[in-house]
């Protein structure tokens, strides 16, 4: 690592775990040279919590409402910029970074700058924090999205990342622009790596770095079609999943690939919530509510949440 990368660790919280984002920041303290926490409003006394820590490098925003999590990243990056940073990295409230991920992340990053590809963001693979399984890496194909194992390959190319632990160069950032906060939460990550990968950067996964991470709010082993872990959310989550879909299959970038494996993804979601799930009136109201919000071209804040 260049003694000129500073890496500006950017994390949006909630109403987090204090416990488990403590555990976040003493582990970021020692990779990165800050980091910026922005609060979107949070109600549990995290905010007082926060304030009582002594974190080096800490820069806190409070907003005043919770304005999403793109509006928020797009805080963070401003404020990463005004620290003079040259690379932020992404995290959500409950990801937990091993010792040696930023290192590992940004030898990656300079490896494939110097072969000349043009990156949009670099990424580790995570281990569900439930589960303890490892993620694959993403390639969009037609009806499905093709799971990448690492094998004995280092650096794996990929479509798609997630969010948090993702590395990203401000260069990158100010070449594709910030995050569309008007999709509030959901795709918020997938609409960053379509428009970059349209303008001809590209993501890569990094097999030997590893962060815990948890998807969804629980985690339900089932068969459909075949074994698989799917990671369940509270029913307003849905809302914007679908939504946000039908935002995304208007835009110009959109690829057919991904716009085919993306309803297959969305027929799944109805199909679990039909034969696993209890609520299910929940689900399917802000399910159909997503839906006429989507192709009505509606998009920021819901304010029905349930």
């Amino acid at each position: 690592m260049k003694n000129s990368d500073k890496i500006c660790a950017i994390i949006v919280s909630y109403n987090p775990d204090v416990e488990v984002f403590n555990r976040l920041l003493n582990s970021l303290a020692e990779q990165v040279c800050h980091i910026v926490i922005v609060d979107n409003c949070s109600s549990n006394g995290f905010v007082k919590w926060i304030q009582d820590r002594t974190v080096p490098s800490r820069a806190i925003v409070y907003l005043d409402d919770n304005k999403g999590l793109g509006y928020a990243y797009n805080i963070g990056i401003q404020q990463a910029k005004a620290l003079n940073c040259s690379y932020v990295l992404f995290f959500d409230q409950d990801s937990l970074p091993s010792p040696n991920l930023v290192f590992k992340l940004m030898s990656a990053h300079h490896k494939l700058r110097v072969q000349g590809h043009q990156i949009s963001a670099i990424g580790p693979v995570f281990r569900d924090s439930r589960t303890g399984h490892l993620s694959s890496f993403i390639r969009f194909a037609w009806f499905h999205f093709q799971q990448i194992g690492c094998d004995n390959s280092t650096l794996v190319p990929c479509d798609f990342l997630i969010s948090s632990g993702s590395l990203c160069s401000i260069e990158t950032l100010d070449a594709v622009g910030g995050m569309d906060d008007s999709l509030f939460i959901d795709h918020i990550d997938t609409e960053w790596f379509l428009r970059a990968r349209s303008m001809g950067y590209h993501a890569w996964g990094v097999c030997d770095a590893v962060m815990d991470h948890s998807l969804g709010e629980s985690t339900k082993r089932i068969w459909l079609f075949r074994w698989r872990n799917v990671y369940q959310h509270k029913p307003f989550r849905y809302y914007y999943i679908f939504r946000n879909s039908i935002l995304l299959y208007r835009r110009s970038y959109s690829p057919i690939k991904w716009l085919t494996g993306d309803i297959m993804r969305l027929i799944q979601f109805v199909l679990y919530l039909t034969l696993f799930c209890e609520s299910r009136r929940s689900y399917f109201r802000m399910i159909l509510m997503g839906v006429v919000d989507g192709t009505r071209g509606i998009s920021g804040i819901c304010h029905h949440q349930s």
